[in-house]
């Protein structure tokens, strides 16, 4: 068993009705791992219970997504 491992996530969106409401367009931005936790993350265990191989998390990522729909 290792340490706990919680993320947060978080995303805020705008929509608006274009060319006398003949379209739709939405913007959203998503924040993945909104607090950037970067402590190595233990994956294996020898036999002893010590930590055999670690991993190193990925961190924020941010992701600006826009569509259009008619």
């Amino acid at each position: 068993m290792g340490p706990t491992d919680l993320k947060f996530d978080a995303w805020i969106g705008y929509t608006r009705k274009l060319w006398n409401n003949r379209a739709n367009w939405n913007i959203q931005l998503n924040v993945r791992d909104v607090l950037d936790e970067d402590d190595l993350v233990p994956v294996m265990a020898q036999p002893d219970g010590s930590v055999a191989a670690w991993v190193a998390p990925q961190g924020r990522l941010f992701t600006l997504r826009s569509t259009l729909s008619f």
